[in-house]
């Protein structure tokens, strides 16, 4: 894996953290709001399965730190 897939990686996790937090503002519970992000994600880059990887572990990660109160 080079330089440049590490930050695009990185890049999809921002934005999947700041969809998730976009809709969790508009009243969306986090739960929900992290599965529309990831479905958002998962149109977008169907044809690349480590995207999807990358971003279904970041949104454990994400709906792990909001159940602990961190975000």
């Amino acid at each position: 894996m080079g330089v440049g897939s590490i930050a695009v990686h990185g890049l999809f996790s921002i934005l999947l953290t700041e969809r998730a937090r976009v809709l969790i503002k508009r009243g969306y519970t986090p739960k929900v709001a992290v599965e529309l992000a990831l479905q958002e994600t998962e149109v977008e880059h169907r044809n690349d399965p480590r995207i999807m990887e990358k971003a279904r572990a970041d949104a454990e990660d994400f709906l792990l730190r909001a159940r602990k109160g961190l975000i």
